[in-house]
């Protein structure tokens, strides 16, 4: 409560907005020149989301919910987060715990409503319906030296 009282009151009193990128950095930005701070990624990605009025992300292939917590991080902003493979679910559900605007979905997104068996690497964000191909099984051959198999289910985002 309190923060978004702060909030309000240096964008209402000081037409400035306070942005936080993580537990370190804030950034106070004066509203009237917002387009000067192109120097920020976060804020380049915070000015498109509000100018274009978008009120929703879809995130597929979520892995542990890095992306949705940086949205989350950035803006009130509605996150449907879409991982197949049950280890990274279950982390992405905890980031949800902190994050309410991310809505885990344990599902991979495809033409064709299926379920299907997915290659699981030890590297995770690896993790693909492909095989690993020759360039990836040389640059990660200590991390994937074994694949795990997994059973997951596939929507079309358009039936979701």
């Amino acid at each position: 409560m309190v923060k978004s009282l702060l909030k309000k009151i240096s964008n209402d009193v000081f037409n400035v907005d306070i942005f936080r990128t993580d537990k370190k950095i804030i950034h106070l930005i004066d509203n009237t020149k917002k387009e000067m701070a192109w120097f920020s990624y976060s804020m380049q990605i915070q000015n498109f989301l509000e100018e274009r009025k978008i009120d929703l992300i879809i995130d597929v292939g979520a892995n542990r919910g890095q992306f949705a917590q940086d949205m989350a991080n950035l803006c009130d902003i509605e996150v449907f987060s879409f991982e197949p493979v049950s280890k990274m679910y279950a982390d992405l559900v905890a980031v949800s715990k902190k994050f309410p605007q991310v809505k885990p979905q344990n599902f991979a997104v495809g033409e064709v409503k299926e379920s299907r068996e997915i290659n699981v690497y030890a590297h995770d964000t690896l993790s693909s319906f492909h095989e690993k191909s020759d360039l990836g099984a040389s640059l990660f051959k200590d991390e994937n030296a074994e694949v795990d198999k997994e059973l997951v289910n596939i929507v079309r985002l358009e039936d979701y």
